[in-house]
């Protein structure tokens, strides 16, 4: 057999694989609740508005955009975006009063100042130690049980923006 730190062989593996009855993760997939984002059975895909535009979560159900219609929305986004730049619609440009869009006016500081208390207000409690989680994500995917059921993690010492 190989030395403890080498890495196994694929037989090797294959073999291991096969003596025990289910994998950690095999058993913790096994655990999760009916309609979980990460277990087998869950339906991806988004809910679509019937006709009309009442917004009915028990209408029937949208495909994922193909490559093409993604490319297609995609697109149509981009230039929405550059059009309402090249109208001087962009933050920066209507909220600054400086040549080099640093200095926000008086109306907007006092709401960036507002933001940025709610922020340290709502994290008053998380320690200040320097540390930081990152994790990105669907809404739903998992993020928030990975970190606090599966790594073990307080999340009562972190601010989660």
């Amino acid at each position: 057999m190989a030395a403890p730190d080498a890495k196994l062989d694929l037989a090797e593996r294959e073999r291991l694989r096969n003596e025990q009855p289910g994998s950690d993760l095999e058993q913790r997939l096994a655990k999760l609740p009916d309609g979980h984002p990460s277990g087998s059975g869950y339906d991806d895909r988004a809910v679509r508005p019937p006709a009309g535009g009442d917004d009915n979560r028990n209408a029937e159900r949208l495909e994922p955009l193909t490559d093409a219609e993604y490319a297609e929305h995609l697109a149509d986004v981009e230039a929405k975006l550059d059009k309402a730049r090249a109208d001087g619609l962009a933050t920066d440009v209507q909220h600054t009063i400086d040549p080099r869009r640093a200095l926000w006016s008086d109306e907007r500081e006092p709401l960036h100042d507002s933001i940025v208390m709610d922020l340290y207000e709502k994290a008053r409690e998380v320690p200040c130690e320097g540390k930081a989680i990152l994790a990105g994500g669907l809404p739903g995917a998992g993020k928030t049980t990975v970190i606090s059921e599966h790594l073990g993690v307080d999340l009562s010492h972190y601010m989660i923006i």
